[in-house]
């Protein structure tokens, strides 16, 4: 019965795309709508990751999106200490040594399924390029992200590498390096255009999935532009989720062990130091 519904679901939005030039944004926490999505997608079809709260997601309640202003009392703490590169080379250990998992196991065969399926599969992620605290290259650091959960965007694309230059941006060079694209800041709408301009791509059809509106937006803005049919998925699973329960406490000690001992304690590591 389940298949039966997931063929059913299928075809009718392979309906849809084959009657109307498509340009919506859907909100979605349930996984299984993008998957029915991505089952309309066929060789003509650019199917666009954002990664973090998509693809990957972080495991200490104090670096959740839901938990930001928390995060940015401590870094308004720091500020007050030390200077802007001391506090930036802090920051930079947190991303170094932050805990991460997939957002969903299954997204591993999602995208080996696309693969298999020859659909043009890329990622475009807003983080910054260049050098960030201790960290040399930014891009690499993100790289090796996807690296430790078993994603290579390499599989999935033909993207060649390249540098934006010509694009303004806050934080870096946006770039294209291993199948993936990063932003440096500087608008996911309009380095779409600029990958498809560079890599010759005439899509008839974009699926994007990303968990901030203002990426999905500007995605839409420049396929409409374009005249390609959009489907933009807001992904809120993790933004939604009540999973991960703020503690000040543990919160507290991660700053200070930060501060004393240029490391990251992960919410476990931390509990066990207030229990022991």
């Amino acid at each position: 019965m389940k298949k039966i519904k997931k063929i059913f679901i299928t075809l009718l939005i392979l309906s849809i795309y084959s009657q109307i030039g498509l340009a919506e944004i859907i909100e979605t926490t349930d996984f299984s709508t993008i998957e029915s999505h991505l089952q309309a997608a066929d060789s003509d079809t650019l199917v666009i990751f954002d990664i973090d709260e998509v693809i990957i997601e972080t495991t200490d309640a104090i670096l959740k999106p839901q938990h930001k202003k928390h995060f940015v009392k401590f870094e308004e703490e720091l500020a007050e200490r030390y200077s802007k590169e001391q506090a930036l080379y802090l920051r930079s250990i947190i991303y170094e040594e932050q805990s991460i998992k997939l957002v969903q196991d299954k997204i591993l065969d999602t995208l080996n399924d696309l693969k298999k399926r020859q659909i043009n599969t890329i990622a475009i992620t807003y983080i910054a390029t260049g050098p960030r605290g201790r960290i040399a290259k930014f891009e690499d650091w993100g790289l090796s992200r996807l690296n430790k959960l078993g994603i290579d965007f390499r599989k999935f694309n033909n993207l060649k590498d390249n540098k934006f230059s010509e694009i303004p941006a806050k934080h870096g060079v946006p770039l294209t390096k291993n199948g993936v694209t990063f932003t440096a800041l500087a608008t996911k709408g309009v380095l779409l255009d600029a990958i498809l301009k560079h890599n010759n791509l005439s899509p008839k059809r974009v699926i994007f999935i990303d968990d901030k509106l203002s990426n999905l937006q500007s995605v839409e803005s420049t396929c409409t532009s374009l005249n390609i049919p959009f489907v933009g998925i807001q992904y809120t699973a993790v933004i939604k989720s009540n999973k991960w329960e703020f503690n000040e406490e543990i919160a507290r000690l991660q700053f200070q062990v930060l501060e004393k001992d240029y490391k990251w304690l992960s919410d476990q590591e931390a509990m066990m130091h207030l229990t022991s």
